[in-house]
């Protein structure tokens, strides 16, 4: 069950659309998690190009930070998960979002490929310096927080901001 983070490419298109379809209908959500708004753009191409420019830290939209997208790859070759690392936090990052977004394709959860991915992220995070890293999950998501707890998670607290569920906070030294 070994997994490798790789960047978003054209040579994924046809995988990470069906992730998103899977995701989208499984979830009956019109957002998938960790993987940088995949779904609200036009084309495939759209999306692996602002998210370049995200990493790069040019045309960085308002109230967003840099970022580094990823795409869990299975030893099969299947897309089996999105992460995405934010080189550091705004206001709503501190409080609700965290520096690691992450999500994991309906069909293969409850695998361990939460665990490995945020384990993986947490190594490019280190790379870019960052020493200490902030993961959120809503209060009721037991598996996200076992996955914190799992890479060394240390809980702060819950932020209940009004706007949504409240978030169970961890930090995680890199």
């Amino acid at each position: 069950m070994n997994i490798r983070l790789v960047k978003p490419s054209l040579s994924n298109k046809a995988d990470v659309e069906a992730f998103v379809d899977e995701t989208l209908t499984h979830d009956k959500t019109n957002h998938v998690p960790g993987a940088g708004g995949v779904e609200l753009y036009d084309s495939y191409t759209e999306w692996v190009d602002a998210r370049n420019d995200l990493e790069q830290n040019e045309r960085v939209p308002v109230g967003k930070v840099p970022a580094s997208q990823y795409i869990a790859v299975n030893t099969a070759g299947r897309v089996v998960g999105f992460i995405q690392l934010r080189h550091s936090l705004n206001e709503y990052l501190l409080n609700e979002g965290g520096h690691i977004g992450y999500s994991v394709r309906p069909s293969e959860r409850r695998k361990g490929y939460a665990t490995q991915m945020l384990r993986l992220c947490l190594v490019e995070a280190r790379l870019l310096g960052i020493k200490n890293i902030l993961v959120t999950c809503d209060v009721d998501n037991v598996g996200s927080e076992k996955t914190a707890v799992a890479n060394g998670g240390v809980f702060e607290n819950i932020f209940d901001g009004g706007n949504g569920p409240a978030k169970k906070r961890f930090w995680i030294s890199t």
